[in-house]
């Protein structure tokens, strides 16, 4: 009895490595690949703002300042209205330099940008509606950027200034 389950120990181990033996392949050869590209730069104008020009409130409205290359070409409504004598309205110019031949990117703006009344920082307006005039895709070497300013019809007079972030995904 101990002779016959030692043999049958036996036969399921050699079967057993027969199997494993079986499931070896001779070895395939695949492919990888690697492109290392320039990386793009963002840059601005150095003395160029959004900017939203100088107003006068009666009541609650909007300044929307397109993202083109439009200088003065802002739109007011409700109880604001554009003031003589202050800066014109432009929207924001940055360049986008180092774009490698077929490369097109995408650029990420923020939702809203907070704007602070350099007097009193506890006081803000908010621009919402940030856009730019350049669509997911593109591969221009500059872009602009606007928005619209939500002024309150209490806003405090002053002069209010604000920074943000755009991006771009390439």
């Amino acid at each position: 009895m101990k002779i016959k389950l030692l043999m049958a120990v036996i036969c399921c181990l050699v079967i057993a490595m027969a199997v494993q033996a079986s499931t070896t392949t001779d070895p395939a050869t695949g492919d990888a690949k690697a492109e290392v590209i320039t990386p793009v730069t963002l840059a601005h104008d150095g003395d160029a703002t959004l900017n939203f020009g100088r107003m006068v409130v009666t009541s609650a409205g909007t300044v929307s300042v397109p993202a083109d290359n439009t200088t003065g070409s802002a739109a007011y409504t409700g109880g604001v209205t554009l003031a003589s004598g202050g800066d014109v309205t432009a929207a924001y110019h940055f360049t986008v330099s180092g774009l490698t031949s077929g490369v097109t990117y995408t650029v990420n703006l923020p939702a809203s940008i907070t704007l602070d009344l350099t007097t009193d920082n506890t006081k803000h307006l908010t621009v919402n509606s940030v856009t730019t005039n350049v669509s997911a895709g593109a591969s221009a070497a500059e872009f602009y950027v606007g928005g619209t300013l939500d002024v309150p019809a209490s806003v405090t007079e002053g002069t209010y200034t604000g920074t943000y972030n755009v991006t771009i995904t390439y």
